[in-house]
């Protein structure tokens, strides 16, 4: 049946393309719960440099409107602020909203919700094709055009709960993180498995590797365990050549970075914030509730972890041994090493965002191809039919956890834009009340909390304004629904504020 490639990719299109038909309902809602805030929080700065100019801000992550009274608001803890008012996100590269900014610039497309999540659908599917160019790789010793154990691969990472989410409405650098990382993978396999010219392969991994740090830190993981790789192997020039160019991109990559922010407010701000901010994410002053690891497993992966374990069992019952060639060990330690040490290294990030699994599903999917190889001598038709059921529990899962949005968050941001006038400084009273991405993206302003009238006049004088607005959310629902917002204009001079 599938007797060249191109009916192979045609295959893979029409799986991937059912994935895409089972999302569709979810695309262009308002975005909401489950970490949409990284959506809005990577759609803010795409907007900005569309109005405005990339290079107007360095290609920095701005997190400030370009209204006057949305200077000097800091609704972002972790950023720093330039000499105009504007904050910045520096925990990590800009590549993960440069490439849809350019890519919406290229083909002329506004950045809305539905662009940046259509950008993601199709980063998907790179990175699914991705996943079976490695297993095929891998397995080169299956005669048909179509590997299945590359196939199973491909089907594992399309319809996993977790990638179905975060490759779909949920964007953010690990999104993106994904695909670099799997090229890696690949570039690796091609150098490996080259027999001439490998240096040219070793330049080509290093690129990669460059690109994965500007775009998230896991890239520096994976590059130390090549480094390790590589000083266990000292002996061997092509291995010398290939940490060279993997020592170069940390070098480069890390002092792209680390200039790029300190052009901000200078290396002195960017180096204290730098340091608060990694000893808050490593855990430094203590960890987060581990026991959110395994529920964001679960949440991520269950129907999959659940055939890895059947497959497991079976094996150990056959008492059939799993072998695998050197090659194969260090495509397993490359997808496996550099996600756990990540996650040991920055615990808070681990114990508190449920997108951080998504790293894992590319060791899940080659684990379970490695498994299914030795299984094939044994696979039965009951075994076809039992993965196809935990497909369907993975898409049930994915619709469970997702199946409704919270409208709380456009209701009060479009209230927020429709009363609130550019020169205003925008406040919000409540006791439950923070200016969550969301809320932003659609207020299209920046949202002081109010913490009293002393501290209002403060933040007016700051800006050179004359007005504020204060909208005050009722009771301590914030979360639960909208509530009723009103909202009142003070101006500096005169004491017609809220009520403390």
């Amino acid at each position: 049946m599938f007797q060249n490639k191109s009916r192979v990719f045609l295959l893979l299109l029409a799986i991937f393309s059912v994935s895409v038909l089972i999302r569709l309902p979810f695309l262009n809602r308002p975005v909401s719960r489950h970490h949409e805030d990284i959506t809005a929080h990577a759609l803010k700065p795409i907007e900005t440099w569309t109005a405005e100019g990339a290079l107007k801000y360095a290609f920095n992550h701005v997190l400030t409107y370009a209204n006057p009274g949305d200077k000097y608001v800091q609704d972002e803890p972790s950023s720093i602020m330039d000499k105009n008012g504007n904050f910045y996100y520096v925990s990590r590269g800009t590549l993960s909203i440069l490439l849809p900014f350019l890519a919406f610039k290229l083909f002329h497309i506004s950045p809305t919700i539905l662009s940046l999540q259509i950008f993601n659908l199709c980063l998907h599917f790179l990175i699914s094709m991705l996943v079976y160019i490695v297993l095929s790789a891998l397995f080169r010793k299956e005669d048909s055009p179509l590997n299945k154990p590359a196939l199973l691969g491909f089907v594992i990472y399309v319809f996993s709960p977790v990638a179905l989410w975060f490759h779909g409405n949920a964007y953010a650098a690990e999104s993106l993180g994904q695909f670099f990382f799997i090229l890696g993978l690949l570039l690796f396999l091609k150098w490996h498995q080259g027999e001439q010219n490998r240096w040219r392969w070793a330049c080509l991994l290093g690129a990669d590797v460059f690109f994965m740090i500007c775009n998230d830190w896991l890239g520096l993981f994976l590059a130390s365990v090549l480094l390790g790789m590589s000083l266990l192997q000292w002996r061997d020039r092509e291995y010398r050549i290939l940490s060279g160019c993997v020592a170069a991109a940390i070098l480069f990559s890390v002092g792209l970075v680390l200039w790029q922010f300190s052009q901000i407010d200078g290396w002195a701000v960017y180096a204290e914030h730098a340091f608060g901010r990694l000893s808050q994410r490593t855990g430094f002053h203590g960890a987060g509730p581990l026991r959110n690891i395994p529920l964001y497993y679960m949440a991520a992966h269950l129907p999959f972890l659940i055939f890895l374990g059947g497959m497991f069992a079976f094996l150990f019952w056959k008492k059939e041994k799993i072998s695998l060639t050197g090659l194969e060990k260090r495509i397993l330690v490359l997808a496996i090493l550099p996600v756990l040490f990540f996650d040991l290294v920055f615990i808070n990030v681990t114990t508190y965002h449920a997108f951080f699994p998504l790293k894992a599903t590319l060791y899940i999917a080659l684990i379970a191809a490695l498994l299914f190889r030795g299984l094939q001598a044994h696979w039965r038709p009951v075994f076809t039919a039992v993965f196809i059921g935990l497909i369907l529990l993975s898409v049930f899962q994915f619709w469970f956890i997702n199946r409704s949005p919270d409208l709380q968050y456009k209701v009060i941001g479009e209230k927020i834009r429709a009363l609130a006038r550019p020169d205003e400084v925008v406040f919000v009273r409540s006791p439950s009340f923070y200016p969550h991405y969301q809320i932003l993206l659609y207020a299209k302003r920046n949202i002081a909390v109010w913490r009293g009238e002393p501290a209002a006049r403060a933040l007016l004088e700051k800006t050179g304004l004359e007005r504020g607005i204060v909208f005050t959310l009722d009771k301590n629902t914030l979360l639960l629904h909208p509530g009723d917002i009103s909202s009142q204009t003070f101006f500096q001079g005169n004491s017609g504020l809220p009520s403390e």
